[in-house]
Order: structure tokens, then C-alpha cells, then sequence
């Protein structure tokens, strides 16, 4: 039910023309809580782990944060719970587990998800996870459709004034379900300020 939320959320917020892009993903950057969901992370040749925030996201996520890809490609609609479990790095996380050796095409597994490896499809660029005065720390990324989260933010990258990208998210969702509430609407730079 979430899923098809989301689906449906930001189908609508992208076919509106302010939105120049649309995602969702949790925890976002910035939001200050050190330590939250931080797991060990392993590729497929090495047994020691690396560890590494853990974040969820959706197609057009990375494009909607201003997260630059790196390498490889970001989460796809292709990207289900009946195909090959997949994950995207940042950079940093990449150096750490790989060095200098190309990281898509290979494999990591994650300490909460025992068993299960997933495929490095892509690489994205550093992100801050609890201030901006302090180094760049990894990041592992599922996709929201292998590995549901209940902690998912809409993101939506808009032009002109961002109080009429708002109002263009809250139609967007009051269209889909008129009784759900949004909360906490803010701009990035609002959210880096605090």
C-alpha cells in the first residue's frame, strides 16, 4: 500500500510543471541523528566489514536531492522485489569496501539483511549525514520496492518560489488521499540551516 502510494504521489508531482524532479527517500541528509541505521556492509571478496548509514530511496530520489551520479545508474521502476536485489553507493563507501577497482557489476550484503547480496548498480556522490562540518560519511542505498521503509520523505526539486512547490505537493497528495496530512515542509536550505 505505501509503494503504491509513492508510485502514484510522484507520477502526479512529476507530471506538474513546476517539478523539475521527484523522488522519495529516508532519512534524508542533514537531519542530525548520528548513528541512525548505520549496519556493516561487505563485498563479495573481502570479510571485513565497512560501516555505513543505510538509506532507502526511490526512483528519481538522487536527481530530486541534487545527488550526483557518479557511475553506473540509479534506482529504476526495474527495480522490484521479484528482480536481482540491488543497492547504489556513494563515493565514499565505494573507496572504502573497493579502493581503486570498479564497484558496479559487483556485489555488497548488509548486516541487516543477512544472506541476501545485492548488486552495485550504481555510485552516487558523498552526502552529509549530520552536519555539514564534519566529513562525508558512507552510504549504502536500497530501493524502496526490495526492502520497504516506513521512514520515506517526499523530495521534489521545483522551480521559481519553493512555497509554490509546496503547494504543488500538497495537491499532489491531497488528490491521491484527501485525509493524509503533510507535515515538516521545508526546503533543503532550511533543513542545512538547522
Amino acid at each position: 500500500t505505501r509503494a503504491a502510494f509513492f508510485d502514484r504521489a510522484l507520477d502526479r508531482l512529476r507530471a506538474m510543471p513546476d517539478v523539475h524532479a521527484a523522488g522519495a527517500g529516508g532519512p534524508l541528509p542533514l537531519s542530525g541523528q548520528e548513528g541512525l541505521l548505520r549496519f556493516g556492509v561487505t563485498q563479495d571478496r573481502r570479510t571485513d566489514p565497512e560501516r555505513a548509514y543505510v538509506r532507502w530511496a526511490t526512483p528519481g530520489y538522487f536527481a530530486a536531492m541534487g545527488i550526483a551520479q557518479r557511475a553506473g545508474r540509479a534506482f529504476s521502476a526495474a527495480d522490484r522485489a521479484d528482480s536481482v536485489p540491488v543497492a547504489v553507493i556513494d563515493e565514499e563507501l565505494a573507496r572504502r569496501l573497493f579502493g581503486q577497482e570498479h564497484p558496479v557489476g559487483r556485489r555488497i550484503q548488509l548486516s541487516m539483511n543477512r544472506g541476501v547480496w545485492r548488486e552495485v548498480v550504481g555510485v552516487v556522490g558523498a552526502v552529509h549525514q549530520t552536519s555539514l562540518d564534519r566529513p562525508a560519511e558512507p552510504h549504502a542505498y536500497l530501493p524502496e520496492t526490495q526492502l520497504a521503509s516506513s521512514a520515506l520523505t517526499l523530495v521534489v526539486r521545483g522551480g521559481g518560489d519553493p512555497s509554490s512547490v509546496a503547494a504543488v505537493l500538497r495537491r499532489a497528495v491531497a488528490e491521491i488521499d484527501p485525509e493524509l496530512a503533510l507535515s515538516n515542509v521545508r526546503t533543503l536550505a532550511d533543513l542545512a540551516a538547522g
